[in-house]
Protein backbone atom coordinates (compact mmCIF):
# COMPACT_ATOMS: atom_id res chain seq x y z
CA UNK A 1 0.00 0.00 0.00
CA UNK A 2 1.51 3.38 -0.99
CA UNK A 3 2.30 5.85 1.78
CA UNK A 4 1.22 9.46 1.67
CA UNK A 5 4.16 11.86 1.29
CA UNK A 6 4.77 14.11 4.33
CA UNK A 7 4.11 17.27 2.28
CA UNK A 8 0.64 16.03 1.31
CA UNK A 9 -0.13 15.10 4.92
CA UNK A 10 0.92 18.61 6.03
CA UNK A 11 -1.36 20.30 3.49
CA UNK A 12 -4.29 18.07 4.47
CA UNK A 13 -3.72 18.82 8.17
CA UNK A 14 -3.61 22.58 7.44
CA UNK A 15 -6.88 22.38 5.47
CA UNK A 16 -8.61 20.44 8.26
CA UNK A 17 -7.39 22.94 10.86
CA UNK A 18 -8.58 25.88 8.74
CA UNK A 19 -12.03 24.29 8.45
CA UNK A 20 -12.23 23.46 12.17
CA UNK A 21 -11.22 26.85 13.59
CA UNK A 22 -14.39 28.79 12.65
CA UNK A 23 -16.55 26.32 14.59
CA UNK A 24 -14.69 27.16 17.80
CA UNK A 25 -14.64 30.94 17.35
CA UNK A 26 -16.59 32.66 20.12
CA UNK A 27 -15.52 36.29 20.43
CA UNK A 28 -16.62 39.85 19.73
CA UNK A 29 -17.69 40.00 16.09
CA UNK A 30 -17.62 36.21 15.68
CA UNK A 31 -16.21 34.32 12.73
CA UNK A 32 -16.41 35.56 9.17
CA UNK A 33 -15.10 34.07 5.95
CA UNK A 34 -13.56 36.02 3.12
CA UNK A 35 -12.03 34.82 -0.12
CA UNK A 36 -10.70 36.16 -3.37
CA UNK A 37 -7.94 36.09 -5.96
CA UNK A 38 -4.22 36.66 -5.32
CA UNK A 39 -1.51 37.53 -7.85
CA UNK A 40 2.13 38.54 -7.63
CA UNK A 41 5.72 37.53 -8.14
CA UNK A 42 8.21 35.34 -6.29
CA UNK A 43 11.99 35.73 -6.21
CA UNK A 44 13.57 32.27 -5.99
CA UNK A 45 16.88 31.46 -4.30
CA UNK A 46 19.67 30.04 -6.51
CA UNK A 47 19.33 26.61 -4.87
CA UNK A 48 15.57 26.60 -5.45
CA UNK A 49 16.10 27.43 -9.14
CA UNK A 50 18.63 24.59 -9.42
CA UNK A 51 16.28 22.13 -7.73
CA UNK A 52 13.34 23.08 -9.98
CA UNK A 53 15.46 22.85 -13.13
CA UNK A 54 16.85 19.47 -12.04
CA UNK A 55 13.39 18.07 -11.34
CA UNK A 56 12.03 19.19 -14.71
CA UNK A 57 15.07 17.73 -16.51
CA UNK A 58 14.83 14.45 -14.56
CA UNK A 59 11.13 14.18 -15.45
CA UNK A 60 11.91 14.85 -19.12
CA UNK A 61 9.86 18.05 -19.11
CA UNK A 62 12.69 20.47 -19.93
CA UNK A 63 13.69 20.92 -23.56
CA UNK A 64 17.08 19.31 -24.13
CA UNK A 65 19.58 20.38 -21.51
CA UNK A 66 17.90 23.77 -21.08
CA UNK A 67 16.54 25.26 -17.89
CA UNK A 68 12.86 25.98 -17.30
CA UNK A 69 13.92 28.88 -15.06
CA UNK A 70 16.86 31.02 -16.13
CA UNK A 71 19.19 31.35 -13.10
CA UNK A 72 19.93 34.97 -14.12
CA UNK A 73 16.21 35.85 -13.87
CA UNK A 74 14.89 33.80 -10.91
CA UNK A 75 11.44 35.40 -10.73
CA UNK A 76 8.13 33.64 -11.43
CA UNK A 77 4.58 34.95 -11.47
CA UNK A 78 2.05 33.64 -8.98
CA UNK A 79 -1.69 33.28 -9.22
CA UNK A 80 -4.10 31.74 -6.78
CA UNK A 81 -6.84 32.21 -4.24
CA UNK A 82 -6.97 33.29 -0.61
CA UNK A 83 -9.37 31.69 1.87
CA UNK A 84 -9.46 33.79 5.03
CA UNK A 85 -11.33 33.11 8.24
CA UNK A 86 -11.63 35.82 10.84
CA UNK A 87 -11.59 33.89 14.08
CA UNK A 88 -12.24 36.77 16.48
CA UNK A 89 -12.22 40.54 16.77
CA UNK A 90 -11.40 42.18 20.07
CA UNK A 91 -13.00 45.32 21.46
CA UNK A 92 -9.76 47.16 20.60
CA UNK A 93 -9.97 46.14 16.95
CA UNK A 94 -7.34 43.38 16.84
CA UNK A 95 -8.59 40.60 14.56
CA UNK A 96 -7.31 37.03 14.78
CA UNK A 97 -7.34 35.19 11.49
CA UNK A 98 -6.28 32.16 9.52
CA UNK A 99 -5.48 32.14 5.83
CA UNK A 100 -5.08 29.31 3.37
CA UNK A 101 -3.44 30.46 0.13
CA UNK A 102 -2.94 27.94 -2.69
CA UNK A 103 -0.92 29.37 -5.58
CA UNK A 104 0.36 28.26 -8.96
CA UNK A 105 3.65 29.78 -10.01
CA UNK A 106 5.55 29.73 -13.27
CA UNK A 107 2.64 30.09 -15.69
CA UNK A 108 4.63 32.88 -17.39
CA UNK A 109 7.26 30.23 -18.19
CA UNK A 110 4.81 27.55 -19.29
CA UNK A 111 5.30 25.45 -16.14
CA UNK A 112 3.21 24.68 -13.06
CA UNK A 113 4.82 25.21 -9.66
CA UNK A 114 2.08 24.60 -7.08
CA UNK A 115 2.34 25.81 -3.50
CA UNK A 116 0.06 26.11 -0.51
CA UNK A 117 0.51 28.21 2.62
CA UNK A 118 -1.48 28.10 5.84
CA UNK A 119 -1.04 31.16 8.06
CA UNK A 120 -2.20 32.01 11.55
CA UNK A 121 -1.99 35.70 12.30
CA UNK A 122 -3.57 38.97 13.27
CA UNK A 123 -4.66 42.27 11.76
CA UNK A 124 -4.77 45.61 13.58
CA UNK A 125 -7.63 48.08 13.36
CA UNK A 126 -5.43 50.10 10.94
CA UNK A 127 -5.04 47.15 8.55
CA UNK A 128 -1.48 46.10 9.38
CA UNK A 129 -1.30 42.31 9.29
CA UNK A 130 1.17 39.53 9.96
CA UNK A 131 1.11 35.75 10.07
CA UNK A 132 3.23 32.61 10.27
CA UNK A 133 2.74 29.01 9.25
CA UNK A 134 3.74 26.10 7.01
CA UNK A 135 4.31 26.28 3.27
CA UNK A 136 4.36 23.30 0.94
CA UNK A 137 5.66 23.68 -2.61
CA UNK A 138 7.13 21.74 -5.50
CA UNK A 139 10.54 22.06 -3.82
CA UNK A 140 9.52 20.86 -0.35
CA UNK A 141 8.27 22.27 2.92
CA UNK A 142 9.15 25.63 4.43
CA UNK A 143 8.23 28.00 7.22
CA UNK A 144 6.33 31.05 5.96
CA UNK A 145 6.40 34.55 7.42
CA UNK A 146 4.10 37.20 5.99
CA UNK A 147 3.40 40.85 6.71
CA UNK A 148 1.47 43.52 4.93
CA UNK A 149 -1.36 45.96 4.82
CA UNK A 150 -5.05 45.40 4.19
CA UNK A 151 -6.85 48.38 2.62
CA UNK A 152 -10.63 48.62 2.50
CA UNK A 153 -12.65 49.81 -0.48
CA UNK A 154 -16.28 49.52 0.59
CA UNK A 155 -17.05 45.82 1.01
CA UNK A 156 -13.80 44.79 -0.72
CA UNK A 157 -10.55 44.18 1.18
CA UNK A 158 -7.34 44.75 -0.79
CA UNK A 159 -4.37 42.97 0.85
CA UNK A 160 -0.77 43.81 -0.06
CA UNK A 161 1.68 41.29 1.40
CA UNK A 162 5.38 40.51 1.47
CA UNK A 163 6.04 36.89 2.38
CA UNK A 164 9.13 34.75 2.83
CA UNK A 165 9.17 30.96 2.75
CA UNK A 166 12.24 29.77 4.63
CA UNK A 167 13.16 26.23 3.67
CA UNK A 168 15.97 23.86 2.85
CA UNK A 169 16.50 25.30 -0.65
CA UNK A 170 16.91 28.86 0.59
CA UNK A 171 14.38 31.65 0.93
CA UNK A 172 11.63 32.38 -1.56
CA UNK A 173 10.31 35.94 -1.29
CA UNK A 174 6.89 36.86 -2.68
CA UNK A 175 5.06 40.11 -3.22
CA UNK A 176 1.32 39.49 -3.54
CA UNK A 177 -1.78 41.62 -3.98
CA UNK A 178 -5.38 40.55 -4.12
CA UNK A 179 -8.89 41.22 -3.02
CA UNK A 180 -11.27 39.46 -0.69
CA UNK A 181 -15.01 39.77 -0.31
CA UNK A 182 -17.35 39.26 2.61
CA UNK A 183 -20.99 39.93 3.26
CA UNK A 184 -20.34 40.76 6.91
CA UNK A 185 -19.20 44.13 8.29
CA UNK A 186 -17.09 44.77 11.37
Amino acid sequence: MPTTPPAVRLVLAAVLLALALPASAQAVGGAARLSGPRAGVTLLSPDTVRRINDRFRDAGLAEGEGDVIDPTMPVVTQFGWQFETRVFQSEGGLTGLTEFVPLVGGLDRGILLPSATFLVGARTRDGIEFGVGPNVSATGVAYALAAGFNARAGEVNVPFNLAAALGKGGPRVSLLVGMTFSNRRY
